[in-house]
């Protein structure tokens, strides 16, 4: 797959917290095709960034898999599909998505005088499209299903 980007670039790991997997700025380019004007070090901060993030929407969650004995989201058990679980199948969409969506209003400043303007007219509705796609991984991470959720006090 040609990505305009260097086998170096492709190639750098973004470790995570022995948890939560780790991945690959080429990982985050295959699935949401970052533009090439992008510096690898603002991607980098940013796939970083939401990492953080995630992981901390996960706490509790993840608190709950390590008492139950699990070490690491691999471990967890849920269903497979294609050789992988699809619980890291859902973390990996939850930081690719937040990553995006914080590197979207990056996109304006990149753009000349007319696309920008254009982009600034999409940017809010596209950026909440990359949020709420964040938003749902993480929610089915935690067993939530739906968009209304009631606890008792």
């Amino acid at each position: 797959m040609y990505t305009g980007k260097s086998d170096d670039y492709l190639a750098t790991q973004i470790e995570n917290d022995g948890f939560y997997p780790s991945f690959t700025l080429g990982d985050f380019q295959r699935d949401y095709k970052m533009p090439s004007e992008f510096a690898q070090e603002t991607v980098t901060q940013h796939l970083i960034l939401a990492m953080v993030e995630v992981n901390n929407s996960l706490s509790a969650q993840k608190a709950e898999w390590q008492g139950q004995g699990s070490a690491t989201l691999e471990a967890v058990v849920s269903p497979t599909i294609n050789n992988e679980r699809v619980n890291v199948f859902y973390y990996r969409r939850a930081v690719f998505a937040k990553a995006k969506y914080l590197l979207f209003g990056q996109l304006i400043s990149y753009s000349q005088r007319d696309t920008a303007e254009h982009y600034g007219k999409q940017s809010e509705e596209v950026r909440d499209e990359f949020l709420a796609e964040s938003n749902s991984a993480i929610k089915a991470l935690q067993g939530r299903r739906g968009r209304i959720y009631v606890a008792a006090l």
